[in-house]
This record gives C-alpha cells, sequence and structure tokens, in this order.
C-alpha cells in the first residue's frame, strides 16, 4: 500500500476523488487538543500533589512516619494501640518523643488515611502515578512493607466486614513497587501490570519476598 492510498484509508475521500483536506485538519486539531489536554492534566496533577504533600508533612506525621521507619512502633492487638517499643531515652528527648502509644485512629488520620487517599485519586486518574511515585513512593513503600502495619491491617481483615480495609493502599504500595521496578528494568508498566493484574496473586508474592511482614514482633 502506497503512502497516498495510506493517507485515503485513514482520512477518506472527498467528492473529486482527492483527499480530503477537511479530514486532514480535523485530525491535526485532534492531535493538538489531545496533547494540550495532557498537558493540562499534568499540570493539574502536579498541583494536587503539591497540595497533598502540604497536608501530608504535618508534625504528627514526621513523627509516626519516623517511628515506623525505625521499627519503633509496634501493634497492640488487644488495646488496639501501636506502642512505642526499642527506642532509648536520649533519641526520644532530642526528637521530643513523649508518647508512649497512638491510637489506631491517630495512625489512620496523620497516616495510613492520606496514603490510602492517594492509591484512591491515582486509581480514579486524578493523579499520576510518575508523580506518586517521585513524591512519595519512599513513603509508601515503608509503611506498605512496615511490619506493624501489615499486621494491624491483616489483623483488622480478620473482620468479615473488614475484608477490603485499607486495600488502596495495598494498591498503591504494589503500583508504585511495579512502577519502580519498570523504571529499573525498562519495562513498560503496564506489562507489569498486566502480570501482576493487582490481585491477591501478587500480595502472596510480596508476603513470600518478606515472611516475617505478615507476622507479630517485637
Amino acid at each position: 500500500m502506497t503512502p497516498h492510498e495510506i493517507l485515503r484509508f485513514i482520512f477518506g475521500i472527498d467528492t473529486s476523488g482527492s483527499i480530503s483536506r477537511g479530514a486532514i485538519w480535523t485530525f491535526f486539531l485532534a492531535i493538538v487538543a489531545y496533547l494540550q489536554f495532557r498537558k493540562a492534566n499534568h499540570i493539574s496533577s502536579a498541583d494536587f500533589i503539591h497540595r497533598l504533600k502540604n497536608d501530608f508533612f504535618g508534625k504528627e506525621t514526621r513523627e509516626l512516619f519516623f517511628l515506623f521507619e525505625k521499627d519503633y512502633l509496634r501493634y497492640e492487638e488487644e488495646s488496639e494501640t501501636f506502642e512505642v517499643v526499642r527506642i532509648d531515652e536520649k533519641t526520644k528527648s532530642e526528637l521530643g518523643i513523649t508518647r508512649k502509644f497512638f491510637t489506631i485512629y491517630e495512625v489512620d488520620d496523620f497516616l495510613l488515611g492520606d496514603i490510602y487517599d492517594l492509591g484512591l485519586f491515582e486509581q480514579k486518574k486524578i493523579v499520576d502515578i510518575d508523580m506518586v511515585y517521585e513524591e512519595f513512593g519512599y513513603y509508601v513503600a515503608t509503611i506498605w512493607e512496615n511490619k506493624a502495619v501489615r499486621y494491624y491491617i491483616e489483623n483488622q481483615r480478620k473482620d468479615p466486614r473488614h475484608r477490603d480495609v485499607y486495600n488502596k493502599l495495598d494498591y498503591i504500595g504494589l503500583k508504585c513497587e511495579l512502577y519502580a521496578a519498570a523504571k529499573l528494568n525498562g519495562t513498560p508498566l503496564l506489562l507489569l501490570q498486566v502480570r501482576s493484574i493487582f490481585s491477591k496473586t501478587g500480595l502472596r508474592k510480596l508476603v513470600q519476598r518478606h515472611p516475617k511482614t505478615f507476622a507479630k514482633t517485637v
């Protein structure tokens, strides 16, 4: 098929048998509109991410994240609290940490809820995964794979009414992991998504890689 025939196939022909210039013009206008839409969408996504960062990095969130990052928190099932453990008094004094316990509501309000929202917003295409990963990837991975957090979430899921609790946290955690692998290996993200299908199969593989993740540890 010649280039002329290809253009005729794409754009059609007018009454004189020539390639329709109107169709070509409409086609290029559609491309320009699409590119402008993508640019506007990226700007909107960047603005949204910026506002999320301002909300995310408050004093309470920074304190909780540090404690989870250093494995200084342990979930106590009976009292439904996160207890500060293994941290020496000097470090506590230097960081101004005076709390011994944090309630599950505080952990949700200042940390888990925000990461859950990130997953929801990305899934609804309100923000882009590349921006989520670049701005929050480390924080998402740290919390998602934290032993105390995993134990707390799995404990909540024992109740049939809460089987899907924090499912968007799992979603964004796995997607950030896939995105990181795609960047490292040069593999299209879509291919990695298809492979894992964001299902329990993908999460089971995660458990196999981190066997202690779902176990309560001291």
